[in-house]
């Protein structure tokens, strides 16, 4: 039971990052944001100029950051946290 204590801090936040990682591998890609009105980044195609470019890292970074799972939730939790702060 020692142990188990022990391993809990480090236990959960492990599960919740391999949770976030297979809903962003099972959850399908949206292609627009009721909440913010815009069209989500899409996955990106690579060429070898945007890979040396750099640019293929940044539209991947655009791409994670509007199709992470449950994203519409994540907004909303951080906009009532901040009209509660306020």
């Amino acid at each position: 039971m020692k142990n188990l204590k022990t391993l809990l801090p480090i236990l959960f936040p492990v599960i919740f990052i391999v949770l976030l990682g297979v809903g962003a591998i099972v959850l399908p890609d949206h292609t627009f944001s009721t909440s913010e009105m815009r069209y989500l980044k899409q996955f990106p195609g690579c060429s070898a100029q945007e890979l040396v470019s750099g640019d293929y890292a940044r539209q991947l970074e655009e791409y994670a950051s509007d199709q992470f799972p449950l994203r519409d939730v994540w907004i909303e939790v951080a906009e009532r946290w901040m009209l509660l702060l306020q």
